[in-house]
């Protein structure tokens, strides 16, 4: 009986992290949003250059999401090789953000793009990420395991 007390707290704190990031995705949604709508109240459009990169980096940031949804739904299989999966997902989404920032943000003056644009563009990218870290942090809850839970440094 204490065993299988045990193993319901664990299922019980693990349900509650999930829970927890799931909040913090919706947060992320909902500041997501705001810099639409701030975007769209100033005027702000982005270039399509820049409107490829953000679907881009949403479409890397889909597939991470659908892999934590299988994980939610049923954890189970080689734990090892879909967080490994998740984990290269992560370093992607993190790879292609720090490309963007390099191409624009850090080269604001020398590109022929708005620099409202690039600002807007930058807060979404960069809100993009911390959606996806949370992505990874609802699928190591899910097989509960914590590998990865150093903060990123690298925000835009």
């Amino acid at each position: 009986y204490a065993e299988s007390s045990g193993d319901a707290f664990k299922s019980i704190q693990t349900m509650q992290k999930v829970i927890s990031d799931i909040e913090s995705m919706a947060d992320s949604n909902y500041r997501l949003a705001r810099c639409f709508k701030k975007n769209r109240d100033l005027g702000i459009e982005l270039p399509e250059e820049l409107c490829k990169n953000v679907n881009r980096m949403f479409d890397l940031v889909d597939q991470a999401l659908g892999i934590m949804n299988k994980n939610v739904e049923s954890p189970s299989g080689d734990v090892a090789q879909t967080m490994k999966v998740v984990y290269e997902l992560e370093q992607e989404i993190d790879t292609l953000r720090n490309e963007y920032r390099s191409k624009y943000l850090f080269n604001i003056d020398k590109i022929e793009l708005q620099h409202n644009a690039v600002v807007a563009f930058g807060s979404i990218i960069s809100e993009a990420e911390r959606f996806a870290d949370l992505v990874v942090k609802v699928s190591e809850h899910s097989f509960n395991v914590e590998l990865h839970t150093q903060p990123d440094e690298d925000d835009f």
